[in-house]
């Protein structure tokens, strides 16, 4: 599976599963997904700090912050 295809599917997954973007129409949500980044941290990793300006909106695929 090409990796722009995968990001597009775990972007539109992820916005699926937020209340905010669960009732967006999927071709609302897949043109979205044009504009996202995907990115992975590890355990412990920073993140942002409070204060931070604000590039955008995070949402989390999986685990915790």
């Amino acid at each position: 599976m090409p990796k722009e295809l995968f990001v597009s599917q775990v972007v539109d997954e992820t916005l699926s599963r937020c209340q905010l973007f669960a009732q967006v129409h999927p071709s609302r949500r897949k043109g979205l997904a044009q504009y996202s980044l995907v990115r992975e941290f590890e355990k412990g990793q920073l993140i942002f700090r409070q204060g931070d300006p604000c590039p955008g909106v995070y949402m989390v695929h999986s685990g915790m912050v």
